[in-house]
């Protein structure tokens, strides 16, 4: 169900430094990866970094930080390599996760994955964004979100020689 996805720059740079900020993706009891269920009023953006970036509006069931369903990082796989198809991917072990009882009369368009820092969503920084296949009309119901096959995201790149 979870098909296009996009990276927040700001936080996926954290996994290449050596500093302070630095995280590690599938640390041992480290980063608590969270998912919230995106509507459609909200549109990606490279500069939002953390989950107050979007508005409450924005976001499904966003009464309190119980109705976000958390994506355990302890579930997180080692990122895969696939050289035949020039890929890397990011993933969980859960091939879905489901949000509980969402609120009627929403339209939800994607979901987006955050470090939860445990306190205020200014230091919750988003790591991605992936669009459903289709809009869902809430109802009061649950909602369950499949993961791509390629996983929560995916980095390509070229094996083109260069000089």
């Amino acid at each position: 169900m979870a098909r296009t996805s996009a990276i927040y720059p700001t936080t996926f740079k954290k996994f290449f430094t050596s500093d302070s900020t630095s995280i590690n993706w599938k640390p041992s009891g480290g980063p608590d990866w969270k998912a919230a269920l995106l509507l459609s009023d909200y549109t990606w953006a490279e500069t939002d970094d953390f989950l107050n970036d979007i508005s409450t509006g924005e976001i499904a069931n966003n009464t309190s930080a119980a109705d976000l369903t958390e994506v355990d990082c302890g579930s997180c796989t080692d990122p895969a390599i696939d050289t035949s198809n020039n890929k890397i991917t990011f993933d969980v072990d859960a091939s879905s996760i489901t949000f509980s009882s969402v609120a009627g009369s929403q339209t939800v368009r994607a979901i987006v994955i955050y470090r939860n820092s445990g306190g205020a969503s200014s230091a919750d920084e988003l790591l991605c964004y992936n669009i459903l296949t289709s809009d869902i009309a809430t109802a009061g119901v649950d909602i369950e979100v499949t993961f791509d096959a390629d996983g929560l995201f995916k980095l390509t790149y070229s094996d083109a020689a260069y000089s």
